[in-house]
């Protein structure tokens, strides 16, 4: 399902994506099973547990923005991969935004995220 979220930097200021938006409990995410055609994945955790695992095996490079239960930006992560080979990350975010092509904002200045 597509959706538009909006990114607020702490400026206030706001960017909007146009997202594929996916809602799971799953544990494990297979990336690729979704990341199409340079489109942002906006993935939302709906499981009890401490950790997801986002399997990254045969996704190209990608950044992916970390928020916490309450939408606040936690961190952000870079891959720069040739899409060989099995890659994973396992992270404690219930709200995760990625990126499969360059981004082009200061990631120290995301707050948090919004979605409409």
């Amino acid at each position: 399902m597509k959706k538009t979220i909006k990114i607020e930097f702490k400026n206030q200021t706001t960017k909007s994506f146009e997202v594929l938006s996916l809602a799971t409990n799953a544990t494990n995410v297979v990336l690729r099973n979704y990341l199409e055609d340079n489109q942002p994945l906006f993935i939302e955790v709906g499981h009890t547990l401490l950790n997801t695992q986002l399997d990254a095996s045969q996704v190209k490079s990608f950044n992916i923005l970390y928020f916490n239960e309450e939408s606040r930006f936690s961190g952000a992560s870079y891959t720069d991969s040739n899409a060989h080979g099995d890659f994973s990350i396992i992270t404690q975010s219930k709200k995760i935004l990625i990126f499969p092509s360059g981004i082009d904002f200061e990631l120290g200045e995301v707050h948090n995220i919004l979605s409409e």
